[in-house]
């Protein structure tokens, strides 16, 4: 599925995305998408605790399970992906290639055909407006991750070297 379908009036203007699929910026991809995994929880936490007066019964999460909306919307972004998948997982795809931030999480070791694909599910109603939702705060994402990367010229001398201070 086309991105284009999540992105529709958004602005996608990024200084220094998107990058190539190289393992070195897979893997900083999916360290910041952990991170930023772990701040969601952090506000659900604070939202919970401040709204019900009661501790929140979730443990900070260990790996990315449970993300596959949110890190494969935002790697299809980073890496100029499409995403594909089926009502367990989901992850980017680039010119046949799976992007899957998710790969080592203990969600996705768990299921038997993580790679399946299911096109009456994919991209269904339900499914799409279950991933909308997930848009603002991938847009947040992709702003933090941009600014954190080392700017050039040319989308194929990106590298996701960090920025010197």
């Amino acid at each position: 599925m086309k991105t284009t379908r999540l992105t529709k009036g958004l602005d996608l203007s990024f200084e220094n995305l998107p990058l190539e699929p190289t393992p070195e910026n897979i893997e900083l991809a999916s360290e910041f998408a952990f991170e930023m995994w772990k701040a969601r929880w952090a506000d659900q936490k604070a939202d919970w605790e401040t709204r019900f007066g009661s501790p929140y019964k979730s443990e900070e999460p260990d790996d990315l399970s449970g993300a596959c909306k949110f890190s494969s919307i935002f790697a299809a972004i980073v890496f100029d992906a499409g995403i594909d998948g089926n009502y367990d997982h989901q992850f980017a795809v680039k010119k046949g290639k799976i992007i899957d931030l998710n790969a080592g999480a203990a969600d996705v070791a768990g299921l038997a055909k993580p790679y399946m694909l299911d096109p009456i599910f994919f991209g269904s109603r339900d499914h799409m407006a279950s991933m909308k939702s997930c848009m603002p705060r991938v847009m947040d994402w992709l702003r933090a991750f941009d600014l954190s990367l080392e700017p050039t010229l040319a989308p194929q001398q990106r590298t996701a070297a960090p920025k010197l201070r």
